[in-house]
């Protein structure tokens, strides 16, 4: 496994108009120095090289950038001064020891509007010195930008330098919407959380005072740039000509966006208030008879799409949930009603038990490091074109490690987004564009799922997830150069992520400290109509040995954390569903049988003499795996039978073996062989509604044979051939839901 070397690294975050960017960084010899900073006005910025950011302000609007550098070691002092600022900046110099905060704070004049200004920091400490250049437009308040006497008109982009939005507004059934005070938002594209370009751009809304609120797609603008006399150029955003709705409040979000409850009346009547103008009204009914839902407690759950309220999810205590979609949509003195009619829901949970289906899930380290990993963009195709191929989806759960993101092709953290990697993947397990916000787990209700708080330790943890995937986990410490966790889990449709959880391990060492390995939590529903019917999913990676070097300890330590979070993941499931535990354990199991065959050792040694020595890492794993209740799914089905997941570099194979006569190819590291890759399984109790019956396991591939052809790939000018698609096996059970 290869090594990762930390750089010079830069990102922008922007969050309810507060501005995050920097990092910069310097270093001498031992020394590293990072300063960053944030902007906290009524504009926005974005990042335009490694230490220069380039924001939007109004004229007439206070605005502060607070300041922070840092130097390791701690014990070396550092400070903070100002090298350039306007008239209207006022600045005061900090200096500490290992960090140093200091504000600016500024106030562009009314006359300054349509001007461009610098500010220039500078973070310095013994050898090393970073600067920081603010560059700062400052444009018109927002309250100038009003229609001509045609409606037309021109409001800047604020998420974009240099671009401006045009158009033209009418009265729907009328002529224009002459000097009128208009607002214009850029809608980012599904998967985005902020806009850095015109790709970013999903939808432009736009809203005026009495007036409703029109949304205009990405196909219906048009986007135009032109250069000036001095090579300045300019991008133009164009909406066309937009009618607006006489007497309508314009729409905003909900102040809750995530779930509100209540309970219904006498006769099933439901009347929620989302915020203060927003209330959702309707009545609740049982499918079939028409009995009322009465005196129900009821969950209730806006759903977005693209920003735009598009529906709800409610959820009345003791029966499925149900989506509804078509809802009227009435205003009145202000304040906006979702009428949902009237809404039936199916029999109550229990009366209907859980329905009987065959599950297949695969676990798979997948070797998606890029540091020195072969061939990996044509094996990421393969191993996509795996788990689904066209619109068949070959597995119900899919379980991935090693699928690491913020690693660029030399395997340098810290240099892309970390939700880049991660996106082609799901795009093409759930068919569309996913929703890759990273969200920090902290015991709330997100788009539905339920966000359950089990940090075994005082490290936090974010993840990307959806209906059918959840992917990280990732780090929350500000400035982090670490990579995500690598790990995913994909669930197949109509089955869904119902609850999900995540955490990182509090240690790692060598190569692994680079990354944010922990585990991985997803509650999966099996049965759309009875939200009882589901089972426990958790996927892990633990620490690797390296050349010379055992983690036998950290391992044993990162084992008794992922009991803690399963035992807290688990902790309101009274009737103990079933449980499966994924992951690359890095711990060998024991070697039964005949484990040689098929296998050749490197040249010259002796397979009997030369047995490796057996730790007891794996009877202290299954040990309390067991207290648990889970068990290996191997040795339940196939006990005296090996079934290694990984050989070295140096070791060669006959056939029948997974590996073919290759051996492993893709492998970076020589080693004996081992089996590093486990499915444990708890059945479930007997009063469970649930439980799950073994069926069979396998690897990936199982056995090849002399005419199975190799799958070829293009690497560093070479071709490599290999049986697998990755340096690790991967494991398939076969279980039933019943």
């Amino acid at each position: 496994m290869g090594r990762v070397l930390p750089i010079v690294f830069v990102f922008l975050w922007a969050l309810y108009g507060i501005a995050q960017y920097g990092p910069g960084e310097g270093g001498y010899g031992a020394v590293s120095l990072q300063f960053s900073g944030r902007l906290v006005s009524a504009g926005s910025c974005v990042q335009e090289a490694a230490n220069l950011i380039r924001c939007r302000v109004p004229a007439g609007t206070q605005g502060t950038i607070q300041l922070t550098a840092t130097v390791t070691p701690g014990s070396y002092p550092v400070s903070i001064a100002a090298v350039s600022l306007t008239s209207w900046a006022r600045f005061r110099p900090a200096s500490g020891y290992g960090t140093a905060q200091a504000t600016c704070t500024f106030l562009p004049p009314a006359g300054a509007a349509r001007s461009t200004f610098e500010l220039r920091f500078r973070a310095s400490t013994t050898g090393a010195y970073v600067d920081l250049v603010v560059i700062l437009e400052v444009i018109a308040p927002p309250a100038e930008y009003r229609t001509d006497g045609q409606g037309g008109f021109s409001v800047p982009a604020e998420e974009l330098p240099d671009t401006w939005i045009t158009g033209a507004l009418t009265r729907c059934g009328d002529g224009p919407l002459a000097d009128t005070p208009v607002t214009v938002r850029l809608i980012p594209v599904e998967g985005k959380a902020s806009i850095r370009g015109l790709s970013d751009i999903g939808a432009v809304e736009i809203s005026s005072p009495g007036y409703g609120t029109a949304t205009v797609p990405r196909e219906r603008l048009r986007f135009l740039s032109s250069m000036d006399i001095s090579g300045h150029v300019q991008r133009t955003i164009d909406v066309g000509t937009v009618c607006l709705g006489v007497g309508e409040a314009p729409y905003t979000p909900p102040i809750t966006p995530g779930a509100v409850y209540g309970e219904t009346g006498a006769n099933g009547e439901l009347s929620i208030s989302l915020d203060p103008k927003t209330r959702v009204s309707g009545r609740l009914k049982e499918c079939g008879g028409g009995t009322p839902l009465a005196g129900v407690a009821v969950r209730l759950t806006p759903m977005y799409e693209r920003g735009k309220l598009v529906g709800f999810e409610i959820v009345p205590e003791g029966y499925p949930p149900r989506a509804v979609t078509e809802i009227l949509r009435l205003s009145l003195f202000n304040v906006t009603i979702y009428n949902l009619g009237e809404v039936c829901f199916g029999p109550p949970i229990g009366e209907v038990g859980c329905r009987k289906v065959s599950l297949k899930v695969l676990s798979l380290n997948a070797q998606r490091l890029t540091a020195n990993a072969k061939a990996v963009a044509a094996r990421e195709q393969e191993i996509m074109n795996f788990i689904k191929k066209g619109g068949s989806y070959q597995f119900d759960i899919v379980c991935l490690q090693e699928w690491f993101q913020d690693v660029d092709v030399a395997g340098i953290t810290g240099v892309r987004a970390w939700s880049t990697d991660k996106g082609p993947l799901i795009r093409h397990w759930i068919g569309a564009r996913p929703n890759l916000e990273e969200v920090k787990v902290g015991g709330q209700e997100v788009r539905g799922i339920r966000l359950i708080n089990a940090y075994p330790n005082s490290y936090g943890a974010e993840i990307i997830f959806g209906s059918n995937y959840v992917a990280g986990p990732d780090c929350t410490r500000f400035l982090e150069t670490r990579i995500d966790g690598g790990l995913v889990i994909l669930v197949k449709p109509p089955y869904k992520i119902i609850a999900a959880s995540a955490f990182l391990f509090s240690s790692g060492e060598d190569w692994d400290a680079h990354a944010s390995k922990g585990a991985l939590y997803a509650r999966v529903q099996l049965d759309p109509d009875n939200s009882d019917c589901y089972i426990h999913v958790f996927n892990t990676h633990l620490q690797a040995d390296y050349p010379g070097k055992s983690y036998a300890g950290i391992r044993k330590a990162q084992i008794d954390e992922l009991i803690e979070f399963i035992g807290k993941c688990t902790a309101d499931d009274q009737d103990g569903h079933p449980v499966v535990l994924t992951g690359d354990f890095n711990i060998a199991a024991p070697r039964p049988g005949d484990w040689g065959k098929g296998l050749v050792p490197p040249e010259g040694s002796d397979v009997d003499t030369r047995k490796p020595t057996e730790s007891n890492e794996y009877a202290f794993l299954e040990r309390w795996l067991r207290a648990l209740g889970l068990r290996d799914a191997w040795t339940v089905l196939r006990r005296n039978d090996p079934g290694f997941t990984w050989i070295g570099k140096d070791w060669r194979t006959r056939f029948p073996s997974p590996w073919g006569n290759l051996g492993n190819t893709l492998a970076t590291e020589g080693g004996w062989p081992a089996r590093l890759d486990y499915i444990f399984v708890f059945s479930g109790r007997d009063n469970s509604p649930i439980t799950l019956r073994l069926v069979e396991i396998q690897r990936s591939p199982e056995s090849t044979s002399p005419k199975t052809k190799p799958y070829r790939w293009r690497h560093g000018g070479q071709w490599v051939n290999s049986f697998a698609l990755s340096d690790h096996l991967g494991l398939i059970l076969e279980v039933v839901a019943e």
